[in-house]
């Protein structure tokens, strides 16, 4: 037992070496560098390091320290060719439809409009339920503003400029200034609300979704009847879908840099930027 103990931590210890140097600015770092980031004893990490070395997953540079080697990057390109955002997302969304009774959604953002691509439906007897291949406006759409609140600004007004602002209901917001402030709310709590900005009767919250470059590639939505999803539910489904796209974006690869890799916490600041 004791070997199988040490096996696992020799594991643990040679992952966090690996993420350690995907994380440094540089992308290489010596023995003393990682010893010293992770708190391990530098004769440790270098039998870790030779080992890795060996097998071809990290590789020496012409500086003496160490980057990631071309295996990492054959297993890489396997597993990003494997990944699919429906496939990854389905099962988590499925979750959600538990913890909350109200409809799940997932879209992609596709020529400057909202495409939705996915949805779980609620079994409740009242629910709301959107057509998959539905075309959506960014600025009136929860999963639309999460995602353009990781747009560059620039990217926004474009879009704007493009597709403009329709007035879907008394509570759409109309002008580009008011959307900015919306989308700076978005970015510092980690979710986005549709407050019956885009139908009649329909509250939204939305949390997006990044991949393994760090850009953001689509959101998911808890959607509901305006007498089922209550203001005083936003908060607490608000913090849940964000939970469950930080859990999609780390199997999408998703590993910000400086960032908490772990999705369990829930926490805006371990994977937003």
């Amino acid at each position: 037992m004791s070997n199988n103990k040490e096996t696992v931590q020799s594991i643990v210890k040679a992952i966090s070496i690996l993420d350690t140097i995907a994380l440094s600015s540089n992308q290489e770092l010596g023995i003393t560098e990682l010893s010293k980031q992770l708190s391990i004893g530098k004769s440790n990490v270098h039998r870790i390091v030779t080992t890795l070395e060996g097998l071809e997953v990290i590789e020496q540079t012409e500086h003496g320290k160490y980057r990631l080697g071309p295996r990492l990057a054959r297993f890489g390109f396997q597993s990003l060719q494997q990944m699919d955002i429906r496939t990854v997302g389905r099962p988590l969304m499925a979750e959600l439809v538990k913890k909350t009774s109200e409809t799940v959604n997932l879209g992609i953002p596709q020529n400057g409009e909202l495409l939705t691509i996915d949805k779980v439906d609620s079994e409740a007897m009242i629910r709301v339920s959107i057509n998959i291949g539905r075309l959506s406006k960014m600025h009136c759409t929860g999963m639309g503003k999460s995602i353009l609140a990781h747009f560059p600004n620039g990217m926004v007004e474009q879009i704007i400029k493009e597709h403009g602002m329709e007035v879907l209901t008394p509570n759409t917001i109309t002008s580009l200034a008011e959307l900015k402030v919306d989308l700076a709310n978005i970015r510092k709590r980690g979710y986005a609300i549709n407050d019956i900005e885009n139908n009649e009767g329909v509250r939204s919250v939305a949390a997006p979704i990044f991949d393994h470059r760090e850009e953001v590639v689509g959101a998911i939505s808890i959607s509901g009847s305006i007498l089922s999803l209550t203001v005083d539910k936003i908060d607490s489904y608000g913090k849940e879908v964000r939970k469950t796209a930080n859990e999609i974006s780390y199997k999408m690869g998703y590993l910000p840099h400086g960032g908490n890799i772990n999705p369990q916490n829930g926490k805006q600041n371990a994977f937003h930027k």
